[in-house]
């Protein structure tokens, strides 16, 4: 069990899926998927140096650091708590 004092921002969750012992693409929040069962669309762009930085997603919403997170899914909400989350 893991509770944060604060919602998790997109810089908290940027941390976590920028760790190099974490697989930031897995826990990369994404769209939800489409009708036909597949992946939604990454919310998240990769850096000619391969981080993970925040981007304009598909209907054109742009993510500022300070904004909770949003569409990570259980899953990767699990793995940031059993990470400890922000750790900072």
């Amino acid at each position: 069990f893991f509770i944060q004092e604060t919602p998790v921002t997109n810089a908290d969750y940027l941390d976590f899926i920028n760790d190099p012992a974490v697989d930031g693409d897995r826990w990369a929040p994404r769209e939800r998927p489409n009708p036909r069962g597949e992946p939604g669309s990454l919310l998240v762009a990769r850096t000619a140096s391969g981080r993970f930085e925040l981007t304009i997603d598909p209907d054109g919403d742009e993510w500022t650091p300070d904004m909770p997170a949003v569409y990570v899914d259980l899953a990767a909400a699990r793995a940031y708590a059993a990470r400890g989350g922000d750790r900072a």
